[in-house]
């Protein structure tokens, strides 16, 4: 099994003893995100992390958009919306 993250992975073999799991980050950004030190109320932005060369991510976010991003932006008025080609 292969998990994102180093928590996800001390979590599971803790679990699932006889399991091989492990952690691969393959996030890539061309610039750095600040480490929030806000409560959750205080936040403003949305961020999608995947690649649309796999079919299932681009038409879940697709879907996302289409149905449901307009009741997410009205809930949080401060959100950001950075999409294209939708």
């Amino acid at each position: 099994m292969v998990v994102l993250s180093f928590y996800e992975e001390d979590y599971l073999k803790k679990e699932f003893k006889d399991k091989a799991i492990y952690t691969n980050i393959p996030f890539v950004y061309d610039k750095e995100f600040p480490i929030s030190k806000n409560d959750h109320e205080d936040r403003k932005d949305i961020m999608f992390v995947d690649g649309f060369l796999h079919r299932p991510n681009y038409d879940g976010i697709k879907w996302f958009l289409d149905n449901m991003w307009n009741e997410v932006k009205n809930h949080l008025k401060k959100c950001k919306s950075i999409h294209s080609r939708f």
